[in-house]
Order: C-alpha cells, then structure tokens, then sequence
C-alpha cells in the first residue's frame, strides 16, 4: 500500500536543526508493515497549506498525519480537512494516550490524523493504522493479543481505558510484561523500547503485580527478556 505522511506543526524548521521526527519515525513504521512511502513532507499550523498539501498527497492508499489535531488555536488539522473537502469519519478516540486521533475520507482515500506527540502517535499507529495496513494487503487485520501478569503494578492514571507500553520478561519458566513507566523511562523512550502494548480498561484504578492484563502485540518480533 502506498501511504502519504504529512507532519505538521510551525515549530519545524529544517534550517535551524528542527526536524519533524515523527515522519521518520511513521516512515519506518509503515516499511516495517509493508507499506511504501509515497510522500514525506511537513507544513506549518496554516489550515489552507494543510489542505493543499493533504490534496497534493493524492493519489494513494492512505495518508497519514500527525499533529495538530488537539483543540487549540494552534491545531488546525479539523479546519484543514473540512477545506480539502475530506468527509468526517471520527474525532477522538476512547484511550489515552491518542485521544485527540481524527480520521476522515479524502478523494476516496482513508486519512488517519494522529497526534503530534511520538508516544501517542506510535500508539495509535499500533492500535488503527498498522491493521488497517494489513488490511490493505489480504491479512487478516486483527491484531495478535495475550494475557500475561505484570511483574510490577501500574498506578492509577486519568479514568478510562489507557495503554502503556511493555515489554515481555521471563519469570522462572513462564512469561510476563513488564510495564514501562516511572521517572527514568519517559513516554517517548517507553514507546521506543516496548515490543507489546498493555490494554487497562480502568486505567483510573491501580494494577497491583501479578494481575493479569491484556496484551497487544505491537513489535512482530518480539524480545522475551
């Protein structure tokens, strides 16, 4: 499948050392699932270079975005479908992180409109676009899901489902997760290092060790530690 990606944000500047990484980083995500990068490119928070550059994106298999899609001033990610003529799909997403997702129809292509933070943008790359590329290929579009005890707890965060990412673990002769969280391992870094990803479906109320928790496989190769 051939798919766009288009970071968006002001902040961006190539000239003084500013990169949008997130592009790079989707890139290798969609290589890595079997899809080939049509385009890469980025753009400022400016809905009407948003629109034209979504529509320059055409033709292709998928377009993928990220950032601008919270509800601030600065995010213009909305405003700049609505101007492309995209047809509203969704706006946000019952988990956190990745709330803020957008996805829309384009000239007959889906738009999936991630956030511009890494984490959640690796998340829900994870949880929407990966089975959807897979879709596009013949492949059954249902991701792979264990359940195995937690070798730590996980403290109580905002009310509703949340996803940590983890990374499995031998204990004695059978398998666990280790859930990557606290101060030394960051949301970014977490992203990078985990293979699985751990689904809390009340994730306002703690985990303690050893309870079980559904698991997602994100890495197709995934390291038992």
């Amino acid at each position: 499948p051939r798919v766009a990606i288009l970071v968006t944000g002001s902040e961006y500047d190539p000239a003084a050392g500013v990169a949008p990484s997130n592009g790079v980083m989707l890139a290798g995500l969609v290589d890595e699932a079997g899809g080939a990068v049509s385009r890469l490119g980025s753009c400022p928070d400016d809905e009407r270079i948003i629109a034209r550059a979504l529509l320059e994106s055409l033709p292709c298999d998928l377009v993928l975005t990220s950032g601008g899609t919270g509800r601030s001033a600065a995010d213009r990610m909305t405003a700049a479908l609505g101007l492309a003529g995209a047809e509203p799909l969704f706006r946000g997403l019952a988990v956190r992180p990745g709330h803020t997702t957008l996805a829309a129809h384009l000239g007959g292509c889906p738009v999936v409109a991630l956030p511009g933070t890494p984490a959640a943008a690796a998340l829900v790359f994870e949880l929407l676009v990966r089975p959807v590329l897979r879709r596009l290929q013949g492949r059954t579009s249902e991701p792979e899901t264990w359940e195995l005890p937690l070798t730590a707890g996980i403290p109580a965060g905002r009310p509703g489902r949340r996803m940590v990412w983890g990374r499995l673990c031998r204990t004695g002769a059978s398998v666990a997760v280790e859930p990557l969280l606290g101060p030394a391992v960051g949301p970014t870094l977490a992203a990078a290092l985990g293979d699985v990803l751990l689904d809390l479906p009340d994730g306002g109320h703690p985990t303690p060790p050893g309870s079980p928790v559904a698991v997602l496989v994100a890495n197709p190769y995934p390291v038992i530690r």
